[in-house]
């Protein structure tokens, strides 16, 4: 149980900054109270400082940067599912899934509509209901402890669980391209789930050492760079040895995680080799 009473600010533990915890959900009357008691109990760990979008300070960054940047850099979101889905809390939890960000998710409405259940499916882990302040507070708090004991006794994931999850990224980011263009979002997951959309097969005999893709704008070159990433995360299932799949957008401050991770626990890529697409 963590310690009661109101905490200005999170605490450096051992010489570490403070744990951050996105609160993602629709900013109205009927979630604030929720909101609330989200902040309070995460603030009530030692190390753990919650980040809400109503409480950020003045800032010259973009907005939608800023809070998605915010998203990156967290250690945990919290979403609370409401009733429905607002385009903010869309690109607040597609950032966490492809920025590989634990998220625990509590139901604080009765019922949801179609747009929110399909974002539901495509976060792993279980949900729970939590729809009054006392359900909210002690579910969040045993999730925490979970959390915490589950990153403590984690050991480094399997190569074959290491390149699912880039496979799943990969997918997500199309997913978040055809959204973009005002697909619905189960139109764009079946899509991205079809091999035969965007299909490498006419261009990979032509990819060597290096090659260059190039096309008009919305021609599809981000599409078959994605399926081509896709081509070469199967073989490296299927070959113990297949060099391993990197994959660098140009915009990105930070390259996946996976690459140094690799380089000293599972893929050993000094001896598997490397296909990187920037």
């Amino acid at each position: 149980m963590p310690p009661s009473g109101p905490k200005s600010e999170a605490i450096e533990v051992g010489g570490e900054n403070p744990l951050l915890a996105f609160v993602s959900s629709q900013i109205s009357a009927d979630t604030l109270d929720a909101r609330q008691i989200a902040v309070a109990t995460l603030d009530s760990y030692p190390g753990v400082k919650a980040w809400l979008f109503e409480e950020a300070g003045a800032s010259s960054e973009e907005v939608v940067e800023g809070y998605l940047r915010k998203v990156r850099e967290s250690d945990l979101v919290v979403w609370l599912v409401g009733s429905t889905l607002t385009e903010p809390v869309r690109r607040e939890i597609r950032t966490a899934l492809s920025a590989n960000v634990r998220i625990l998710m509590f139901r604080i409405a009765a019922e949801a509509d179609e747009n929110t259940e399909t974002l539901v499916r495509e976060v792993p882990g279980r949900w729970t209901v939590a729809m009054t302040e006392v359900d909210l507070r002690t579910k969040l708090q045993s999730s925490i402890a979970g959390e915490f004991a589950r990153a403590w006794r984690s050991r480094p994931p399997s190569r074959q669980r290491l390149l699912r999850t880039l496979d799943d990224e990969s997918r997500l980011r199309c997913i978040e391209r055809w959204v973009a263009l005002g697909l619905d979002d189960d139109l764009a997951g079946r899509m991205a789930s079809d091999a035969a959309v965007g299909d490498p097969a006419a261009i990979l005999p032509c990819i060597g050492k290096f090659a260059i893709l190039t096309g008009e704008l919305g021609s599809g070159k981000s599409l078959i760079g994605e399926r081509v990433h896709q081509e070469a995360i199967r073989r490296a299932l299927a070959v113990e040895h297949a060099p391993l799949p990197v994959f660098l957008e140009t915009w990105s401050t930070g390259a996946p995680r996976y690459v140094g991770r690799a380089a000293v626990e599972t893929w050993t890529p000094t001896v598997c080799g490397a296909i990187i697409y920037v």
